[in-house]
């Protein structure tokens, strides 16, 4: 007899997983918003513009061309911070971060914002790459373009497999002359 209590302790442990508590939002009323539909289309059109204006950057652009695009970017900067704080406040800090497109909002953000903080110089161009490495985020919410992606993905890992036997083949070709 308490070999079977035993066991089915034994058993009952083996398949216990621990209790996940659903994280409730900051603002409750929010949540709603920015898992809205319409939300996600205005931070979507706001990631296209501001792939726009970086795209516009040139060598010896005119000052007041210069600094119309770098009031674009604070704009767009601001607008990525308020994302941030109301997906936070919307839907907890523990939801926030679990998704991986949030962690990279995150990041950017931050580095964006560190980059307006301080005269960064010629490394400003590095940094906003990262800023249009955002425009991947609307692959996520296409279905067709998602496939597209994940297709080009699988074909590049077996090119690199081509082209190493390739490579390898050349090498032999040229050592044996």
């Amino acid at each position: 007899e308490k070999q079977k209590i035993w066991l089915l302790d034994s058993e009952q442990v083996v398949l216990a997983r621990p209790l996940r508590l659903r994280a409730a939002p900051v603002i409750e009323s929010l949540e709603p918003v920015v898992r809205s539909r319409i939300f996600q289309n205005f931070i979507m059109s706001v990631i296209i513009l501001n792939v726009v204006s970086l795209s516009m950057v040139y060598e010896d652009m005119p000052d007041d061309y210069r600094s119309g695009i770098e009031f674009a970017n604070v704009i767009f900067i601001a607008i990525f911070a308020v994302e941030l704080v109301l997906k936070v406040l919307g839907l907890g800090p523990e939801p926030y971060i679990r998704d991986n497109w949030n962690k990279f909002d995150f990041v950017i953000v931050l580095i964006s914002v560190l980059g307006l903080a301080t005269n960064v110089g010629s490394i400003a161009s590095v940094l906003r790459i990262f800023r249009v490495a955002r425009i991947f985020k609307i692959v996520s919410h296409f279905d067709t373009l998602l496939m597209v992606f994940q297709t080009l993905r699988s074909s590049v890992t077996a090119l690199t497999n081509v082209a190493l036997i390739t490579f390898l083949s050349l090498i032999i070709y040229a050592c044996v002359g």
